[in-house]
């Protein structure tokens, strides 16, 4: 049907009716909207309405529950420090102290006693070792003390080589009686020397490989010079492990020496025999 508007226009409907031709009050067709089906709506918006909770932030039994994905569990977890870069700013009239901060009252006491130090510090030692009287006191616990006591005796377990000692042997002395001599007629060693020379002349003391008393020409195996007397002293040596070693001069044969005026070979000196005093320690 057509409906003629103000402006000239028309509006066109559908006018539903019912079998006897008068206007339908159902809305034409089933399912349509009742009053009936609209209070239960209302109902159901009046509850809506009553549980929505106002916006802005609430406590939790005024919240709606919500749940939340494990990845929006880790975007809203804050984290568990954070780094600042830069100087931070802080101004505070008043802040509570942790348990055991300092305090003022406890600074006071703090002061008093370096205080008490710094007047004694003509009792304070310079570093280093220093006399009893120059030390601050300290007591020794007993364990400390039984610590620091040096044993009365150390004990060695073994054998225990000691070098650099002369070895035993046998002291020959010649005092003034002979120009040569054998000392053994076997194998050996000679340990140390002395000789002294109380004529102006040089000679020389030679140690002889043989099992007899040297002979002149004969090549000794060491010479020795023994230079002259002077007006004061006689002229002498004094050979050792120094000069001879630890084990001294071997000999396979024997050993024989004599007092020499050539160096190379045995020429007996002519001098006479008390102006040499000899002494060898062999074995």
């Amino acid at each position: 049907m057509r409906y003629p508007l103000s402006n000239g226009d028309y509006a066109e409907g559908v006018l539903i009716v019912d079998t006897t031709g008068s206007p339908s009050t159902s809305g034409g067709g089933s399912g349509g909207a009742t009053s009936a089906l609209q209070t239960t709506g209302n109902t159901y918006l009046s509850t809506i309405a009553a549980n929505t909770p106002s916006l802005g932030q609430a406590l939790a039994a005024s919240s709606v529950p919500v749940v939340l994905t494990a990845a929006q569990i880790t975007t809203l977890t804050p984290p568990s420090s954070v780094g600042i870069t830069g100087t931070v700013s802080v101004s505070a009239s008043s802040l509570p102290l942790p348990s055991g901060a300092a305090t003022a009252s406890n600074q006071a006491t703090a002061n008093t006693s370096l205080a008490s130090i710094a007047t004694n510090t003509a009792n304070i030692p310079a570093l280093g070792q220093a006399l009893a009287a120059s030390s601050v006191p300290v007591v020794l616990t007993a364990a400390q003390v039984t610590t620091l006591t040096p044993p009365t005796s150390v004990g060695i377990t073994g054998s225990v080589s000691v070098s650099g000692l002369m070895p035993a042997g046998t002291d020959y002395y010649n005092v003034g009686t002979a120009v040569s001599s054998n000392l053994k007629a076997s194998s050996g060693n000679v340990y140390a020397i002395t000789c002294s020379n109380q004529t102006t002349a040089l000679v020389w003391f030679q140690l002889f490989n043989k099992a007899t008393a040297p002979a002149n020409g004969d090549t000794p195996v060491r010479s020795y010079p023994v230079y002259g007397a002077t007006s004061t002293a006689p002229g002498f040596i004094i050979l050792g492990q120094d000069s001879l070693g630890g084990s001294g001069i071997s000999f396979s044969t024997g050993i024989g020496w004599a007092i020499s005026s050539t160096a190379t070979t045995l020429t007996l000196a002519t001098a006479s025999a008390t102006n040499f005093i000899t002494t060898v320690r062999y074995a």
